[in-house]
């Protein structure tokens, strides 16, 4: 418990200080939606982004792939004719080591920078290139007082999540928003048409909540997460920056 007070009391002074709030930043993206698929001795699949499976003949040289899950219109994943079930097997010619690592391999690479692909489908390997969008986004705070409803009882050994009757909890999103996803195509145009939007920047642009965590001590409590803002093709953000010069 005393971490997270000390977490809390921390962010609190960052809050106030303006530190919590950064500026706009940009990183790589290529959209869909990707699982991990990995050899394992419990073939036992519970759902989630990690699927116990691996083709015999990819297991025999690596022990994780990344699995095409879904491909939404308009993404780089569409645009190089990934496939839902696909398997990403390698990157630039290295062995994909896991969804985290490819993950940071497309955020770390450059607006209009090119990944070259080895994609296993129907048995066969191939070779392919996916050419990397803009995501745009910033890290946003919210601090609150008040009192927080709730009869959850829930402690767990193996997660760091837990609500205990609303006094005291913690809650972890690792969700990362897909702008071009239909689910959230339908939400926005929706949140739209009301007169108070929950999901808007301080300057009043729309986003979509992402990865980061809520905690709350007795009538305190800490919002942080992600807002993504922004998710382009190369293509466009080439255009905009045309125009505008």
């Amino acid at each position: 418990m005393l971490r997270y007070m000390l977490v809390l009391a921390t962010a609190c002074v960052l809050l106030g200080s303006g530190c919590a709030t950064k500026t706009v930043q940009h990183r790589g993206w290529i959209g869909g939606s990707l699982s991990e698929a990995h050899k394992s001795s419990c073939s036992r699949y519970s759902g989630g982004k990690n699927i116990p499976a691996l083709p015999r003949e990819i297991a025999e040289n690596q022990k994780k792939a990344v699995f095409v899950s879904r491909v939404h219109p308009d993404t780089p994943v569409a645009q190089a004719d990934l496939r839902e079930g696909d398997l990403i097997t390698k990157v630039n010619g290295e062995i994909v080591g896991s969804l985290k690592d490819f993950d940071r391999r497309v955020r770390e690479s450059a607006t209009a920078s090119r990944l070259e692909l080895d994609v296993y489908r129907d048995g066969q390997i191939i070779s392919g290139s996916i050419i990397v969008g803009k995501e745009t986004y910033r890290k946003g705070g919210r601090f609150s007082m008040g009192l927080k409803v709730s009869t959850n009882l829930k402690i767990g050994l193996l997660s760091p999540n837990f609500d205990i009757l609303g006094l005291l909890s913690f809650d972890r999103n690792k969700v990362e928003p897909e702008l071009h996803a239909p689910e959230w195509q339908y939400f926005n145009a929706i949140e739209s048409q009301s007169s108070r939007r929950t999901y808007l920047t301080p300057q009043g642009e729309p986003y979509a909540p992402g990865k980061g965590w809520d905690l709350w001590l007795g009538v305190f409590g800490l919002e942080v997460e992600e807002q993504i803002m922004r998710q382009e093709m190369a293509e466009v953000v080439e255009q905009a920056e045309a125009t505008a010069q």
